[in-house]
């Protein structure tokens, strides 16, 4: 029994990986592999491809005997990306961008706003396929309801603890400050953590926690008067 197309499909509705392009070209930024000038609908149409092989997967795998595992498997694996942070920048911070903009002919500041929303709507992609591919399995199993699933208690995996030697993700960065998403993103955009190498990136912004503790420890004040870069003063 091959579970490959599966949890190939599921692991990719996951995937939360961009490259940014040069300059002020826009065409070549990418999400997931897909380019800003290939649209949603490229992905669209990548997504419901593997919905599909999906699909017929997880339908072979109800006609065997010995299904019951697998099928509590993938619906962990469903949940869990349900409660996943996508480390991208969120509708405020684009709203905030947004404004900014308004009267202003800042061509880097209005690149960041068709990035951002870009980014959004490949998110709102996966989602939606994510959603699909739950309704189907839950469909199928009908009056055969699969054993009670434990949802995860811990919160999202991006989120930093204590124990963790990297923080993950705008949301893990705000945590750990105990300050806002759009102060932690414009933080992330003042290069002050890149310079100072705290800041690295591997599939999404991370940081180095022993780093930051040491440079916040040596400079207590450091983003006191960081605002977003774009902000009018």
């Amino acid at each position: 029994m091959d579970t490959t197309v599966i949890f190939d499909f599921l692991q990719e509705l996951s995937r939360c990986e961009y490259i940014a392009s040069s300059g002020d070209v826009i065409e070549d930024f990418r999400y997931n592999g897909i380019m800003y000038r290939e649209g949603r609908e490229t992905y669209n149409i990548k997504l419901n491809s593997m919905l599909t092989s999906f699909k017929n997967s997880v339908m072979e795998i109800l006609l065997t005997e010995k299904h019951q595992p697998i099928i509590d498997t993938i619906f962990n694996e469903i949940e869990k990306i349900e409660e996943q942070y996508y480390d991208i920048p969120d509708r405020d911070y684009l709203r905030m961008m947004e404004r900014d903009y308004q009267g202003s002919n800042n061509q880097s500041l209005l690149k960041s706003i068709r990035e951002a929303r870009f980014l959004n709507e490949m998110v709102e992609v996966q989602k939606h396929y994510l959603n699909q591919a739950k309704e189907y399995v839950t469909t199928l199993l009908g009056k055969e309801q699969p054993k009670a699933v434990v949802k995860q208690q811990e919160k999202s995996p991006v989120i930093s603890n204590d124990n963790e030697e990297i923080i993950k993700g705008v949301e893990g960065l705000a945590k750990y400050l105990h300050v806002g998403k759009t102060k932690a993103q414009a933080i992330i955009n003042s290069n002050i953590l890149v310079d100072n190498t705290i800041q690295f990136y591997s599939g999404g912004h991370r940081f180095k926690k022993d780093k930051l503790d040491a440079f916040l420890e040596k400079n207590p004040n450091a983003f006191r008067d960081v605002t977003c870069p774009h902000k009018k003063v």
